[in-house]
């Protein structure tokens, strides 16, 4: 397989990656923007995933990023949260305002420390400009337990698969 084809197919992948994200995300009534806030976590995955396996993809990230993001503003809050995501990878503590009971479990992994600060954002949209001073947010333990179960368990999944995509491909 050569370059062109393996981009495409990984472009392919990114795209069904987004798709599956969004159906997950829409099915809560946390969709604040959804396919606007898929992007940065999405694209810092695909990127430690690409650095993890000795991968260069720097241009087919820039491709997509380009694709998806149309205006300076659009870019500005783009970067911002790459950014978090990307301190979140090296070892930032999320804050995890979701999830219910023992963190301890969710800190030894990266993608899954990435989710936990994605459905931050998600659940608490003060967490996408100012995620380390936002206010929390408290919801009852029903309705957190289902925005655990129904919405970030599969995003999860999803997301760990886009890190298998970019690492294999």
């Amino acid at each position: 397989m050569n370059r062109n084809d393996s981009n495409q197919n990984k472009i392919a992948l990114f795209e069904l990656r987004r798709s599956q994200l969004l159906k997950a995300i829409n099915r809560s009534k946390f969709p604040r923007n959804a396919s606007f806030e898929v992007l940065p976590v999405m694209v810092a995955v695909a990127d430690y995933a690409s650095f993890c396996s000795g991968k260069d993809n720097k241009d087919l990230l820039c491709e997509l990023i380009l694709h998806h993001i149309h205006n300076e503003e659009d870019a500005s809050k783009f970067s911002n949260r790459w950014s978090l995501y990307a301190q979140i990878i090296d070892g930032k503590s999320p804050r995890g305002e979701w999830i219910i009971g023992d963190k301890s479990q969710w800190k030894n992994d990266d993608i899954i420390r990435c989710a936990t600060a994605f459905g931050d954002v998600l659940i608490n949209p003060e967490c996408a400009e100012n995620y380390d001073h936002a206010p929390r947010v408290f919801r009852g333990i029903l309705e957190t337990a289902d925005f655990a179960t129904e919405i970030m368990l599969p995003v999860t999944k999803v997301l760990i698969g886009l890190f298998k995509d970019f690492y294999d491909n």
